[in-house]
């Protein structure tokens, strides 16, 4: 991307930070946040505030990665500062960062086409902003991951971080072993989100990794980190409404479409660097 600007929205987020290191690399690019800059550049924006007009006009952006966390906030305010910000970015090429958040879990392996049908406010932000950006911007494509780990700048995932932590201070952790998710890494998922910016692909795309429970992938993430698993047990979900049981995603689209192959987590997490 030689002749592109890039802005991104949320570059102090987990994932948000690893697309903008590896962005540097390869492109001019916007940093923005709104309320714990990162990077000595990076421009406060506040999505439920402030107009992105301005912005866009004077650093003249053409890619637009929304990677902000923005969707536990009240559904209404939500949808009214996505319908502001969608209509202001229609001429620029959108990247949305989504989740399998949108899913119910009553199905599992969900491919693109399945309908989103959130029991969440979570989920039914998510939802409600595919759909306005889908809506508003001709050249746009989503992005659904699932669980995100491993080392964004040096840093593991609070997620994997607080199992470490609790194992080491000789504390049980109890995970389920019947919900499942299709955890995949940072830098992986960053590297995808970059070159879908650079593609002329639009709609939704699944990038995450293989289908496993959750009990089974911290167990596996612990001995890829050398943590001993004699405290790490397993149990069954409750049967009460809330849990969502299979929000696994089928990204076989994206491993077609780039020829590759899923990375393991115990190569994923040898890798601590950015770059």
């Amino acid at each position: 991307m030689p002749h592109q600007t890039i802005l991104i929205i949320g570059s102090s987020g987990f994932l948000g930070r690893q697309i903008t290191s590896l962005c540097e690399l390869q492109a001019s690019i916007i940093k923005t946040h709104c309320r714990n800059p990162l990077y000595p550049d990076s421009i406060r924006y506040d999505f439920f505030n402030d107009a992105i007009e301005k912005l866009l006009d004077i650093q003249k952006i053409d890619i637009v990665i929304f990677a902000g966390m923005v969707e536990t906030s009240p559904l209404d305010a939500v949808q009214t500062s996505m319908q502001r910000f969608a209509k202001a970015c229609r001429d620029k090429r959108v990247i949305y960062l989504s989740s399998d958040g949108v899913f119910d879990g009553q199905k599992g392996f969900y491919a693109e086409q399945d309908a989103p049908n959130s029991q969440t406010l979570y989920g039914q932000n998510l939802a409600a902003c595919e759909k306005i950006i889908a809506k508003h911007c001709q050249n746009f494509c989503i992005v659904r991951p699932s669980y995100i780990y491993g080392f964004s700048n040096g840093k593991l995932d609070d997620r994997l971080t607080k199992t470490i932590e609790t194992l080491k201070a000789g504390e049980k952790v109890t995970l389920f072993d019947d919900m499942f998710k299709s955890p995949y890494g940072v830098k992986q998922i960053a590297n995808a989100v970059i070159a879908l910016a650079r593609s002329a692909l639009t709609g939704i795309i699944h990038v995450a990794g293989q289908r496993m429970s959750v009990y089974e992938f911290h167990r596996q993430a612990m001995s890829a980190l050398m943590v001993d698993t004699t405290n790490l047990k397993s149990c069954k979900m409750p049967t009460a409404k809330g849990y969502l049981r299979d929000t696994s995603l089928d990204s076989s689209m994206w491993q077609n479409i780039t020829n590759s192959k899923l990375e393991n987590i115990q190569d994923i997490l040898a890798a601590k660097d950015a770059a």
